[in-house]
């Protein structure tokens, strides 16, 4: 695998042809409720290792399925035509056994096409990701693929991924993969928006609040005293701002006034009584 932060690992193509996708291939119905993956319409018959690890089974009668598991634990199936294909043994040349390990790009086998021709079957090979795929995304390969040179299917490991990550990837996998094959790219998902209540977020901006007065460093007294004279200050000023604060400030003096003249009066009168 590759250092990068989601690590992908290359399937190489097992025989060289045209990509197809499983859908498209008969009496393969069976095969795609095994797992993933593509199938190659092959021109040659020459079969090679798609990884590298080691050959888990071997059909026993027809020779015709093989399937591999790597040192990471993934298993892939290959097959050589149709399961409901008649085979003879003799068209197939195999040159691993079970237990046996391989590199990617060793060759497994070979194929008589000739004799494929004769006997009525299907020139396909199926290549099916059967295990140990949990947590990677399947990418396609080029349409047209080279046997063991060419990757038919790139895996991309997401198990370190958020689950945003994997959304995006899986959604681009699958636009890859029907662009590929020439299938309907399937829609894009619309992204929703989670919507606050008014009561949620007024209980959100309260929190904010508190934990910000919580926060707050304690004052000092001089501190106190100073806000104390800015918010007097403060009410001051937006008191005369209001209309007629000017006219009310104006009749209270006036009535002070009166009332000091009224008082001194009254005193200077009593004076001249006595």
């Amino acid at each position: 695998m590759e250092n990068k932060k989601n690590p992908t690992m290359a399937v190489f193509a097992p025989m060289t042809g045209k990509v197809i996708a499983l859908s498209d291939v008969e009496n393969y119905k069976d095969l795609e409720q095994e797992g993933d993956g593509v199938a190659i319409v092959f021109e040659e018959g020459t079969v090679y290792s798609p990884v590298s690890g080691i050959v888990l089974e071997i059909a026993d009668d027809k020779k015709n399925f093989f399937k591999f598991e790597t040192d990471e634990g993934l298993q892939i199936m290959v097959y050589l035509g149709s399961p409901t294909n008649r085979f003879d043994v003799s068209a197939f040349s195999v040159s691993v056994k079970v237990g046996s390990r391989v590199q990617a790009g060793d060759l497994v086998a070979e194929v008589d096409m000739n004799k494929l021709s004769m006997m009525g079957c299907e020139k396909v090979a199926p290549v099916i990701l059967c295990g140990g795929v949990e947590g990677l995304i399947i990418h396609p390969g080029t349409v047209h693929v080279l046997a063991g040179a060419g990757a038919v299917l790139t895996l991309e490991d997401l198990r370190n991924a958020t689950p945003e990550e994997i959304a995006e990837a899986e959604e681009k996998a699958a636009e890859e993969l029907a662009i590929a094959l020439g299938k309907p790219v399937p829609k894009k998902k619309k992204k929703t928006k989670k919507k606050t209540s008014t009561k949620a977020k007024k209980e959100n901006d309260s929190d904010t609040e508190t934990e910000a007065e919580a926060e707050a460093e304690p004052e000092t007294p001089q501190e106190k005293r100073k806000n104390k004279i800015k918010e007097a200050e403060g009410d001051a000023l937006a008191f005369l701002k209001k209309p007629g604060s000017i006219l009310k400030i104006g009749l209270a003096l006036l009535v002070v006034t009166v009332l000091m003249v009224a008082l001194f009066v009254a005193i200077f009168m009593f004076m001249q009584g006595n």
